[in-house]
């Protein structure tokens, strides 16, 4: 699996899972369970090496405060639950 690298800060989310609930969502009126990428997987991101002007901590940070308004977007969107997985679609 070749995970993709992180070579600047600050760390964000570029796509959100609560776009594709919204979106799953209008195709059914069941619970949606919706799938979050794990902030554990997530910090397998930072280069071993550090990146200049940006500490592992700060990314730590960032990578928190990104995973709770993840999962946050995906309650209030109507999530019936929200699930962690280290595994995403793509990386192989």
């Amino acid at each position: 699996m070749q995970l993709p690298r992180l070579t600047s800060g600050p760390f964000r989310y570029q796509a959100r899972a609560d776009s594709y609930l919204r979106a799953a969502r209008t195709h059914t009126s069941l619970p949606v369970k919706q799938t979050v990428i794990a902030p554990s997987a997530l910090s397998l991101l930072y280069p071993a090496e550090g990146i200049d002007g940006y500490p592992r901590e700060a990314f730590l940070a960032d990578l928190g405060d990104q995973a709770k308004a993840e999962i946050r977007g995906c309650l209030k969107a109507g999530a019936h639950l929200v699930q962690p997985t280290s595994a995403t679609p793509g990386w192989r």
